[in-house]
């Protein structure tokens, strides 16, 4: 399937009511400078703007004709929320007008496009360097992190007292649900293979504890030696998005099945000791916290700078060296990575994207920071401090008041703040996804299709979608911008669909069937007696590596009248997204047959 560029820009225009001027404008620069206009230039006005409501006057992008304080273009929307005379944010700056220029701007700002080689070493020099500034044994403030161990065994007393048999008990070694490593010989000695999730016949916790290759002192390992042994993990580059690859880290498979009981524990304990201020499942309440605090101003949302690639080993050493369950866990970690053009080096990091320890760990040190730099600050007791920081991930959200204590605390565990998406002033906030502007919801639809093969053509403009996933996706993308009010664009993409696949079914609320959205009860035709007339219908069916599943078989069973028709493959025949040395096993077969228009409404 081909998408012309210039056309999704023109439709999205009107979807928004973006005025003729601009749209002439965009539409010759897009011919001009093909998909970089819209994948750099476009998101670098959003940016702009967004900066602009914290500092409260119109930041000008360097790389847009401007008029006085104001641009030349989109002068529409960005009159509604700076002064056109002296650029400062108006009193009530115009939430539509926000959303609106950001979901022009930022709709093509995360495309998963392929990326250069070159881009790649690029990445790979960014981890080396990130992971070089990590700080090893005695280079932190060891004051402040043993400050922050006090806390951890007086405030969190039940998770630093657990033992290596009180975790394995609790919750069994399981595989996560990510990619992982495993050796041919590891592979030989316990029966189990890289692919394989289901659980395994490994005895804990002693075996846990007499792993022999866990307590070798690496030091006498030389690195040529170390690079067959199943301690070492693997740097890869995975599609994200527009803007380059997702780096992670993928761990030895016996490793990884003990972090991710490591991650199950520690998450579970932090969310109750914290009253759910820390949070692995639900980004509700950081949301609302944000959507409040644009109204009020009386919080700030704070956002990290590589904050997974930055939690040092040696912090967390030091934060657990008295908690012997924890302490056996990280101490049992790869401390060495395989990049992707085969150097080995030596992580300063506690573990990389990708691993059970990296996410738990850092919540808990960035949640010990922040409270005690507002503790230390405020003078009130831990308790009610602790009530007053809120964290999802490396999004943080604490009283407006304490920001600059808490970027402070933060940076004694080499935790840096990302100024460009933190915000303690101004009518804006985001958090965990949710952007908002004096309390109303701001987040622009993007277009990802990250599970598709997206090629450029050499207009520069026309993209093509192809993979077994790129129908579903993009069918599954018209869905959000239905609901989202812009059916001038989806119209468009079901018009792609069906001159290759035919005309498409009238679909509703969660169908699987693949169809033409609509947010109301479709009303579907009848013959003259009244019976409802059958519709040639397409459906996906997920497919495993090992067994054939189908997760829609009831509609097999209540809406087809006959036998379905056999398997087709309806696109080219890619296994998910490949890329470089990761391929992701996301397969689907499609099926085609005829329902009842009765049946399609239930």
């Amino acid at each position: 399937m081909e998408l012309d560029l210039i056309d999704v820009f023109k439709r999205l225009a009107f979807d928004v009511d973006l005025d003729p001027y601009t749209v002439g404008y965009c539409v010759k620069r897009i011919a001009r400078e093909g998909i970089t206009f819209l994948t750099v230039t476009l998101p670098e006005l959003s940016k702009c703007v967004l900066l602009s409501l914290k500092k409260g006057y119109f930041v000008r992008p360097t790389s847009i004709c401007w008029k006085r304080q104001s641009l030349r273009y989109f002068a529409k929307f960005l009159n509604k929320i700076f002064d056109p005379g002296t650029g400062l944010l108006l009193e009530e700056p115009c939430a539509l007008s926000l959303y609106s220029l950001r979901q022009l701007c930022e709709y093509n700002y995360k495309l998963a496009l392929p990326f250069k080689e070159e881009v790649l070493d690029e990445f790979e020099d960014t981890f080396v360097k990130t992971d070089a500034s990590v700080p090893s044994f005695g280079g932190y403030d060891s004051e402040w992190v043993d400050q922050l161990r006090k806390d951890f065994e007086t405030y969190h007393s039940d998770l630093s007292r657990l033992t290596v048999d009180d975790i394995l008990h609790e919750v069994s070694p399981k595989p996560g649900p990510g990619t992982f490593s495993s050796k041919k010989e590891f592979e030989r000695d316990t029966n189990i293979k890289w692919y394989h999730r289901a659980s395994s016949d490994y005895s804990y916790p002693e075996q846990f504890e007499n792993w022999s290759w866990a307590s070798r002192p690496l030091k006498s390992a030389p690195l040529a030696r170390l690079a067959q042994d199943p301690i070492i993990s693997e740097v890869l580059f995975v599609p994200k998005d527009s803007r380059g690859p997702r780096v992670i880290v993928r761990e030895p498979f016996p490793l990884l099945r003990y972090h991710m009981a490591y991650n199950t524990i520690v998450a579970n304990k932090l969310e109750r000791a914290t009253s759910f201020r820390v949070n692995f499942k639900d980004q509700l309440a950081n949301r609302e916290l944000a959507a409040a605090a644009s109204m009020t101003g009386g919080w700030a949302t704070l956002d990290l700078k590589n904050a997974s690639d930055s939690v040092s080993a040696a912090i967390v050493v030091h934060l657990f060296r008295h908690s012997p369950g924890l302490s056996a866990f990280v101490n049992r970690r790869s401390r060495f990575a395989k990049l992707p053009s085969g150097k080995l080096i030596k992580l300063n990091k506690l573990a990389g994207m990708g691993s059970g320890l990296t996410f738990p760990t850092m919540s808990l040190l960035i949640h010990l920071s922040c409270t005690r730099a507002i503790v230390n600050f405020s003078g009130m007791p831990y308790e009610a401090a602790k009530k007053l920081v809120y964290v999802y991930g490396d999004d943080i959200i604490v009283p407006t008041k304490f920001v600059p204590q808490v970027k402070r605390g933060l940076d004694k565990v080499h935790l840096t703040l990302n100024e460009s998406k933190s915000y303690d002033s101004g009518p804006f906030r985001e958090s965990c996804g949710g952007d908002y502007l004096n309390g109303q919801d701001v987040a622009p639809v993007r277009n990802k299709l990250s599970g598709c093969v997206l090629t450029v053509s050499n207009t520069s403009h026309k993209l093509t979608l192809s993979g077994n996933l790129a129908l579903l996706q993009l069918e599954r993308h018209c869905r959000e911008l239905m609901h989202a009010g812009l059916v001038r664009l989806a119209d468009y993409y079901y018009s792609i669909i069906e001159r290759k696949y035919g005309r498409l079914p009238i679909v509703h609320g969660s169908s699987p069937v693949i169809g033409r959205f609509s947010i109301l009860q479709p009303d579907y035709p009848q013959d003259e007696t009244g019976a409802y007339k059958t519709h040639r219908v397409i459906y996906p069916v997920p497919v495993a590596e090992e067994a054939f599943t189908d997760p829609y078989i009831h509609l097999r069973s209540r809406l087809v009248r006959r036998q379905p028709a056999p398997l087709a493959y309806l696109s080219e025949s890619v296994d998910g997204s490949t890329f470089g040395e990761v391929n992701v096993p996301r397969t689907v077969k499609y099926r085609r047959t005829r329902v009842s228009g009765f049946r399609l409404m239930g």
